[in-house]
């Protein structure tokens, strides 16, 4: 029996768990004096998806990924995803180095180029180069009114982009703003249509209840990056607006109003990276900021009524100098301190570490046979809201493992690279497990950056 036929058999018995729709198998033999290609060959360079389900070109409905190194044993997730979507906010140079060739991504229904960019050779996403979205300025739509708003939001998902040669550069009628940065949050004194995220509100208020002649709304075809400044304040921030400090005094913006804005959008896609000054290089979000922050600005989301949070949610990666990864054994550290019978049956004894070159030098990192089986490390954070438990909890309830039978083999290991370490710390715990499986965003990854994104996400999502 060949290794992926042996590998499928765990998948078929998911078929039936979670309701995927019924196909046909074609038995896999052995050829003849010819020795198997590895699993994860055969996996990457099929064009019709594990178990011929076409997963690549799924966008809605319930999903399979392949959780990325540092894994030893392969491990399959499932979970079910709703408009999923991935932007690349990159040159050509560097769109050409994260598809690398690919028979499958540059035609994914859910991939998209972020224009400005001149999409050409190599670089195109799309029928006809048709999946180019177009962007408006955050800064510029901060200081308009609600009115305003209204028309320059309308107008983007509208606009064609043609050039004067004729090419139309935005045919996917989307739209995303960049960025939501402090401007919009609400200070101590203002009220009412005096803050821009009041007026953001009102604007998409607006824009829901009318249809695009594309599909959905327009308020549907609008998303929002969401700047580290803003989710770091919301996940730092306490009581119900979240901007208030452990003495009960305001120390941030009051982001409630952008948050309902967030409401009907089609995307909200946090940056998880800072950027000290304008220009400045771009820094990794920590460990522990990994951990937290996408939850706080889940659990907030939920908290102003929006009912399923991580549906919209998306996490936007770059390449960032610098590395905090844990030691080897202040990682197992924490697997020992969650010392109860559900840790144990999460983490199992497999738990181990291994020489990884992630972000630059060789540092020992902790593995299991599952990325998310980090999710006591969400568990452990201080001051856990209810809102927070709930969040955590529900990502756990969508997320399905598929670990049983499947045979064990290496995993080729990423190069050394901070995009390496994102794509890891994307996997930590449950919560962000199951926003990665919306599709993340690769911004300015430029090299071997470039290269390491496009390779960890034909990976995980099992794109040839």
């Amino acid at each position: 029996m060949s290794r992926l036929r042996r590998l499928l058999v765990p998948i078929l018995a998911l078929t039936a768990l979670t309701a995927l729709p019924a196909v046909g198998v074609a038995v896999i033999s052995d050829s003849a004096g010819v020795s198997p290609p590895s699993v994860l060959s055969d996996l990457l360079t099929s064009y019709t998806g594990i178990n011929g389900l076409n997963n690549a070109n799924m966008f809605a409905g319930q999903a399979l990924v392949l959780t990325t190194p540092p894994n030893i044993k392969p491990s399959f997730t499932s979970a079910t995803v709703t408009n999923r979507m991935s932007i690349l906010y990159a040159t050509d140079p560097s769109v050409r180095d994260i598809l690398a060739g690919s028979s499958q991504m540059p035609g994914l229904p859910w991939l998209f180029r972020q224009e400005p960019s001149n999409s050409g050779p190599g670089a195109r996403l799309g029928v006809d180069n048709s999946q180019r979205m177009t962007k408006l300025n955050g800064a510029s739509l901060a200081k308009m009114t609600s009115s305003q708003m209204f028309d320059a939001l309308w107008k983007g998902v509208n606009r064609s982009c043609v050039t004067p040669a004729g090419i139309n550069t935005c045919p996917a009628h989307l739209v995303a703003v960049d960025e939501i940065g402090a401007a919009f949050g609400r200070v101590e004194g203002d009220q009412g249509v005096n803050v821009p995220g009041y007026r953001l509100k009102s604007a998409m208020e607006t824009l829901a209840q009318i249809q695009s002649p594309w599909g959905g709304s327009y308020a549907s075809r609008i998303h929002f990056y969401l700047a580290p400044g803003v989710s770091t304040a919301i996940a730092a921030g306490k009581g119900p607006a979240h901007n208030l400090g452990a003495d009960g005094k305001v120390h941030w913006p009051d982001y409630s109003s952008v948050i309902d804005a967030f409401t009907t959008a089609g995307g909200v896609w946090l940056e998880m990276y800072h950027y000290p000054t304008r220009g400045s290089a771009r820094t990794p979000f920590t460990s522990t900021e990994w951990r937290t922050v996408p939850t706080a600005v889940a659990a907030f989301m939920a908290e102003r009524g929006i009912e399923y949070p991580l549906q919209s949610l998306h996490f936007v990666m770059t390449e960032t100098a610098g590395n905090d990864l844990v030691s080897s054994g202040q990682c197992l550290a924490e697997r020992v301190a969650g010392d109860s019978k559900e840790h144990a049956n999460r983490v199992g004894a497999s738990a181990t570490a291994i020489d990884f070159p992630a972000c630059g030098p060789r540092v020992n990192v902790c593995i299991s046979s599952r990325a998310s089986n980090e999710r006591h490390s969400e568990m452990s954070m201080r001051g856990v809201t209810p809102s927070m438990n709930n969040v955590i909890r529900g990502a756990a309830n969508q997320i399905i493992p598929v670990d049983s039978g499947i045979q064990e083999f290496p995993v080729q290991q990423a190069s050394p690279s901070g995009m390496a370490c994102q794509w890891q710390r994307a996997q930590t715990g449950d919560v962000n497990l199951r926003i990665l499986m919306n599709g993340p965003a690769a911004f300015r990854a430029t090299g071997t950056e470039a290269i390491v994104f496009g390779q960890l996400f034909r990976q995980f999502f099992i794109v040839a």
